[in-house]
């Protein structure tokens, strides 16, 4: 559903209880990122929607309507700028000291944010599931799961990851169409 998907890769899913669609666009309103007019054209077309749906309405204007409206909204939701993360290192071993002698029961995740500007970079968390080489995902984390300190070697140059962190889980996503 393109309103959790967009509430997932703005990083709100920690912050928000929202579960339906309704919610998560009065979430996404509240917070400056759907318009007033958006967000009433999105809930209007989801009743007929509904309608359609429920009571089986076979009107065929009223269902050219609705596609058509569904497919403008639908671009227009997917043209809102948001950032893109993308695994581009899984299964890294953690340390818990700089000399990586004593390794960590958990794995990091590398991941590579590109802003809305197009600007670049990479941060390393601990993983709070398994992750896939190029899986694009959101921001999301296991806010019951802490690490202290750790550390990681890159190209085999030893780095520090983070002073304490919590599981990064971010949830997969579909590639985005250009």
């Amino acid at each position: 559903m393109i309103g959790s998907e967009l509430h997932g890769t703005l990083g709100y899913r920690n912050e928000s209880k929202a579960r339906t669609l309704r919610e998560y666009i009065e979430d996404l309103t509240r917070r400056g990122v759907v318009s007033n007019d958006l967000k009433i054209g999105i809930l209007e077309f989801w009743d007929v929607r509904n309608q359609v749906i429920h009571n089986q309405v076979f009107n065929a204007p009223l269902l050219v309507s609705a596609i058509d409206s569904g497919i403008r909204l639908l671009r227009l939701l997917k043209a809102i700028p948001r950032p893109v993360y993308v695994v581009v290192g899984a299964q890294v071993p953690l340390y818990a000291d700089a000399a990586c002698t004593e390794r960590l029961q958990i794995d990091g995740v590398i991941v590579e944010a590109t802003e809305t500007d197009g600007s670049k970079k990479r941060m390393i968390y601990p993983a709070g599931r398994k992750f896939t080489f190029g899986e694009i995902v959101g921001w999301d984390w296991e806010m019951t799961k802490a690490y202290s300190k750790a550390f990681y070697q890159e190209v085999g140059v030893v780095k520090s990851g983070w002073d304490w962190s919590y599981a990064f889980v971010g949830k997969p996503l579909p590639r985005r169409n250009a």
